[in-house]
């Protein structure tokens, strides 16, 4: 998985980790970019753990900017790792989607819309971009300021309109999944009065790394038959993504039948009758070993 500066960075669906390649890391502007596959429809998170080597010099922010479009800070249900917390392999950090009022969206891929429409050719270079950018901070203060009440800035993402010309190849977007109502009331609304605001200081940009995502079946460039292998490992990952689901389905429709049998008390079990071995008459003549 891709690593910069300390941090480790991946992506999930269904809670397995998607399989990078072509990595390619650029040491004078501090990123990692790689490839991974995407399914339109599923829903998707980002994965963050940190270097085990504690004590950490520094506390950690990430940022999110996805098809060129920057996800604020603040409606992330958690967007900083400081350095007494544990983030690590066995319990990483999550980025799932963006907190509202009601609830949680979830990040989830989509399939953009074509059109010969010559009002739609924008700028479209970010488009198919994930991009985590990973910043350190030495040290924060909290202070108390005044807020007003009201909603924080959200995003939209989704309903991508592109031209057919604007990029070759290009079907796949993000949007927000539906929404996931919370168990405790969510911070999207600000309280009016005073409350503790945390100010980074020393903040330093660390790295970035950049998931370019595309469907399996599409071709990523001229030199796919060095990549065959990898693209064969990939389509038996999202095949494998796919037959969980199925199970998962499978087991939620028992456990319905079992929770539905529940109350009808316990069945009779049908008393089983002991059979003799059919004797096959004497026949004269017959000879009969008695040994």
């Amino acid at each position: 998985m891709p690593d910069i500066a300390g941090a480790s960075v991946w992506l999930e669906i269904d809670g397995i980790r998607l399989e990078e390649f072509r990595v390619k890391r650029d040491e004078s502007k501090q990123t990692v970019t790689c490839w991974v596959p995407c399914e339109m429809g599923k829903e998707f998170r980002f994965g963050v753990s940190l270097v085990e080597n504690a004590p950490r010099k520094f506390h950690y922010r990430f940022r999110l900017n996805l098809d060129g479009t920057r996800i604020p800070s603040e409606v992330l249900p958690k967007r900083s790792v400081r350095k007494a917390e544990i983030c690590s392999p066995d319990n990483p950090t999550y980025f799932e989607g963006q907190r509202e009022e009601q609830g949680l969206r979830p990040f989830q891929f989509a399939s953009v819309r074509l059109t010969d429409d010559d009002s739609h050719m924008s700028d479209v270079s970010n488009l198919g971009d994930l991009v985590v950018k990973v910043h350190t901070y030495t040290d924060y203060r909290e202070e108390n300021v005044e807020s007003g009440k009201g909603k924080i800035s959200t995003v939209s993402l989704g309903d991508t309109v592109v031209h057919e010309r604007a990029k070759k190849g290009l079907t796949s977007c993000v949007q927000f999944g539906e929404l996931r109502p919370l168990t405790h009331k969510s911070s999207a609304t600000q309280a009016k009065g005073k409350t503790k605001s945390l100010f980074a200081q020393d903040v330093k940009k660390a790295g970035m790394v950049v998931f370019k995502y595309q469907s399996i079946d599409l071709s990523l460039g001229e030199d796919d038959a060095e990549d065959e292998a990898q693209i064969q490992r990939l389509r038996a990952r999202l095949a494998a993504l796919q037959e969980m689901h199925d199970l998962n389905a499978q087991i939620e429709a028992l456990e319905s039948k079992k929770r539905a049998r529940v109350g009808e008390g316990p069945s009779q079990t049908a008393k089983r009758v002991k059979k003799e071995p059919k004797v096959e008459p004497f026949v004269p003549g017959e000879v009969v070993d008695l040994t």
